[in-house]
């Protein structure tokens, strides 16, 4: 897609990734890496590695993953990320997300949620000893967003995830809008086992009319 020279271009990937330019020291390596050569799609492609992305879109899109089970809606992971980037931590990004109208948890026992985080995180029933720990926990007063917050956090369900994660990042912040789950399929299991995924995908997307007519 046409920018008008790297100063355009990276700006436009720091508004799409990571909700504004970091500050000068990320801007001024960033024109100049482009300056010096770097691919355009490199460059978007190691956007993901950013800690407005690590630590503020990643936990976010685990949260609907673990939460709904199916492809990272567009606006609602825009929404918490920009709650978040405005001074709300990811406790209240995590009660947002329970309560979502679409989840209908306000439906659900407490051992019924524990089993429904199981079922969308795993595609099975937990342990049950695991299952009563949460289960109870919740009975003494833990938000159930703090048990979603926890459970996303857990090492194995980071490393399930990651290219899930990796993948809709990137195409949700280059088109804005939802990843179709064909889509999320086929290229995190790609991103699982080509370490040139992501670029292929930033590749794909950047030179896609969508994109062109998204940016001009």
């Amino acid at each position: 897609a046409p920018f008008e020279g790297s100063l355009a271009f990276v700006t436009r990937q720091a508004d799409d990734f990571l909700g504004g330019i970091p500050g000068w020291d990320w801007l001024f390596p960033a024109v100049a890496s482009i300056d010096d050569g770097k691919h355009p799609d490199e460059f978007i492609a190691e956007q993901v590695k950013h800690a407005a992305v690590t630590l503020v879109v990643n936990p976010i899109i685990r949260m609907q993953l673990a939460c709904f089970g199916a492809t990272p809606n567009q606006a609602r992971v825009a929404t918490l990320a920009g709650l978040v980037r405005d001074g709300a931590n990811l406790d209240e990004a995590a009660n947002r997300t329970v309560t979502d109208a679409s989840l209908s948890a306000s439906s659900l026992t407490n051992a019924e949620f524990v089993v429904h985080l199981d079922q969308t995180m795993w595609g099975r029933i937990g342990s049950g000893n695991l299952a009563v720990t949460r289960r109870r926990r919740l009975d003494q007063g833990l938000s159930r967003g703090a048990l979603l917050r926890e459970v996303v956090q857990e090492r194995d369900y980071r490393i399930s995830t990651a290219a899930q994660v990796r993948t809709s990042t990137v195409w949700m912040s280059m088109l804005g809008r939802t990843m179709p789950k064909a889509n999320l399929d086929n290229w995190s299991a790609l991103d699982k086992t080509d370490p040139k995924a992501l670029t292929n995908l930033a590749a794909n997307l950047r030179g896609s009319d969508e994109y062109r007519n998204r940016v001009t």
